[in-house]
């Protein structure tokens, strides 16, 4: 079982890995995306199916930056007796 003391360095860790993922699945989240539009893929009538899809690496990107900014917060934040 882990020291109370601990916990902020453990969740400042998980913050990091859980940001590097999600930035790792924005970049490949990008590269399909850029596919998509090269290849010009249509949904329906003239609609670019890119226009839809650019939520997936703007997801993944605002996602990895809320857990940077969580994990600053670890950093930042004064250890109380609850955390």
């Amino acid at each position: 079982m882990l020291k109370i003391t601990s916990l902020p360095a453990v969740r400042f860790i998980i913050d990091l890995v859980s940001a590097a993922v999600c930035f790792v699945l924005a970049r490949a989240g990008y590269k399909f995306l850029a596919y998509e539009i090269e290849e010009g893929t249509k949904l329906f009538k003239d609609v670019p199916a890119w226009i839809f899809q650019i939520i997936i690496p703007a997801g993944f990107a605002l996602i990895g930056f809320r857990f940077i900014l969580m994990a600053l917060r670890q950093v930042l934040e004064k250890p109380t007796a609850e955390t």
